[in-house]
C-alpha cells in the first residue's frame, strides 16, 4: 500500500509538533552520547540540581548510557507517533490515543519538579483533548492483514513493558537484565515507561487507520538504533540481537506485501 498524503488540520499539525519535538529531544541526548562525549545532559543536570537523586555509584560513563538509553527511546516515541500519522492519518485518533503518555510525562515533571515542562505538557494535554474529542472520530473498519497482527502482538507487548515501568513492577525485569538495574531509578522507570507507552499507542494507532505496512516500513530502523544502544551501551548483546530480529520482522512485514503486489 502507498503513502496516503496527510490531511493537514489542526490535529496533524499539533500531532507533528509533539512527535518532531520528542525526536528532536531523542537526537539531542542520543546523538552526542553516542559519539562519546562525556559532559552531556544527565551530568550537568545533576550538577545544577542538587535535588536529583543519582544513583550512588553513577559516574560520568553511566550518565553516558542512560542518555543514550533514554535518547532512543524518546526517538522511538516520538517516530512512532509520526509514523502513525504518516502511514494511516487519523490525526484526531493519535490525539486521543496520546493522551494517556502525555499525562505520564506531565507526572514525571511534576515528580522531579520541572514548572516549565509541565506546562508545556499541559498545553500538548489540552491540546489533544480539544481537537480529539471536539467530535467523535469516525472509526474505520480494520483490515486483520498480517501486518497488523503482528503490529498488534508487537506493540502489545511493547505497552506491557510500559506498564511494568511505570508501576514499578521491576523486580523480574531487572533479574532479567541486571545490566539495566544499575542505570535506573524511579524517575527514569516512570520516563521510560512513558516513552514505551507512547510507541506502543503509535502501533495501535497504525493499525487502527490500516496501515500497518507503512508504519512498520518507517519504525524498522527505529530498532536497529535502540539494539545498537543495548550492544554499546550496556553490553547487552542478547537484548541488542532481539531488537535487530524486531528490525528484519518489521522489514519483511513492510516490503513482502509489496513484492507480492
Amino acid at each position: 500500500m502507498l503513502f496516503q498524503p496527510i490531511e493537514w488540520t489542526a490535529a496533524s499539525y499539533v500531532v507533528t509538533f509533539q512527535a518532531g519535538l520528542t525526536v528532536l529531544v531523542g537526537l539531542i541526548l542520543l546523538v552526542p552520547s553516542a559519539l562519546g562525549k562525556q559532559d552531556g545532559f544527565y551530568k550537568s543536570y545533576y550538577q545544577k540540581y542538587e535535588k536529583y537523586e543519582p544513583l550512588t555509584d553513577e559516574g560520568e560513563d553511566t550518565l553516558r548510557i542512560v542518555e543514550m538509553k533514554i535518547g532512543s527511546h524518546n526517538l522511538y516515541w516520538g517516530i512512532a507517533s509520526l509514523g502513525a500519522l504518516i502511514a494511516g492519518g487519523g490525526a484526531q485518533i493519535m490525539c486521543i490515543l496520546q493522551l494517556a503518555p502525555m499525562l505520564t510525562v506531565l507526572y514525571y515533571f511534576f515528580k522531579v519538579n520541572e514548572k516549565f515542562c509541565m506546562i508545556i505538557s499541559c498545553a500538548f494535554i489540552l491540546a489533544f483533548c480539544y481537537l480529539g474529542f471536539l467530535s467523535m472520530p469516525m472509526l474505520p473498519t480494520v483490515v486483520w492483514q498480517p501486518a497488523a497482527v503482528f503490529l498488534m502482538m508487537h506493540s502489545g507487548l511493547v505497552l506491557l513493558a510500559g506498564t511494568v515501568f511505570l508501576t514499578g513492577k521491576t523486580a523480574s525485569v531487572y533479574e532479567s537484565e541486571p545490566q539495566l538495574k544499575k542505570l535506573m531509578n524511579r524517575e527514569r522507570e516512570i520516563l521510560m515507561g512513558t516513552q514505551l507507552l507512547g510507541g506502543a499507542l503509535g502501533g495501535f494507532g497504525a493499525v487502527i487507520t490500516n496501515g500497518p505496512e507503512n508504519y512498520c516500513l518507517l519504525l524498522a530502523p527505529v530498532w536497529l538504533v535502540t539494539g545498537g544502544v543495548n550492544w554499546i551501551g550496556i553490553g547487552d548483546k542478547k537484548d541488542a540481537i532481539s531488537h535487530w530480529v524486531v528490525t528484519l520482522l518489521f522489514a519483511c512485514f513492510a516490503l513482502v506485501p509489496r513484492v507480492l503486489q
